[in-house]
């Protein structure tokens, strides 16, 4: 497998005006993979000292993007939202918007920015529309706190986006293996089944290897989330005018 550039290519590209290509390809079965990393540094400071002399430097995401359209059937552009310039680049460039967010206050608040950035978008990507919001990082039993988040946002959007009915609930053990070891929920579920039983390695002696127990059912809320997202944008594409 070839390993991450950190995001050099991305930099060259998109600073550079050339076609943008998979640094990762095949990562997965139909998954081919162009990383950012540690120089989305580097490349929000370029892009806000072009902006600061007078250019626009938000088509250059989906310009660099262009030609690789008609390989995939779906592209997925990830980008922080505490990067405003990066996220300028991400709104120029896609089409539809799924809003993550958790259920406390100061996070749903902080929607409000998202909303005019994606506002002050449209005068460069006309067509970009928030696909849905989705809470991550909540309690299964916290009932009342999700419906009463979700009122909240759909008050804030403005009644522009469904919430989507799936939750990606809160498993910190799951989070900490995903970012330390670089696994997927699924790919920790599918290590429980096989699991050596803990008690075994203690009676020998031996460091239990301990996997989250709540990682299947994480697995089963992207999951989840995945089939809402694409049915959605499925409904959309086939209601919309030709």
């Amino acid at each position: 497998m070839v390993a991450s550039d950190d995001g050099e290519h991305l930099v060259q590209a998109l600073t550079g005006g050339s076609t943008l290509r998979p640094i990762l390809p095949a990562v997965r079965p139909n998954l081919d993979v162009i990383s950012g990393a540690s120089r989305f540094d580097d490349l929000e400071d370029v892009l806000a000292g072009r902006a600061r002399r007078g250019g626009d430097a938000r088509p250059l995401l989906a310009d660099g993007l262009a030609p690789l359209v008609d390989d995939y059937d779906l592209i997925i552009i990830n980008t922080p939202p505490t990067r405003p310039v990066l996220l300028q680049l991400a709104l120029a460039a896609t089409k539809w918007v799924v809003v993550p967010t958790k259920s406390d206050r100061g996070s749903i608040e902080g929607l409000h920015s998202l909303a005019d950035q994606i506002v002050r978008a449209r005068t460069t990507n006309p067509e970009i529309a928030i696909l849905g919001a989705v809470l991550f990082d909540t309690g299964t039993t916290a009932t009342r706190i999700r419906a009463d988040a979700a009122d909240d946002i759909s008050a804030i959007l403005g009644g522009a986006a469904k919430i989507f009915s799936a939750v990606i609930r809160h498993s910190e053990s799951v989070a900490v293996e995903a970012r330390e070891k670089g696994h997927l929920a699924h790919d920790i579920a599918e290590r429980i089944q096989d699991a050596e039983p803990y008690w075994v390695s203690l009676k020998e002696g031996r460091k239990p290897n301990r996997i989250p127990g709540s990682a299947p059912a994480l697995a089963d809320d992207f999951v989840l989330l995945t089939q809402e997202v694409l049915q959605r944008i499925a409904h959309h594409e086939e209601t919309q005018p030709a």
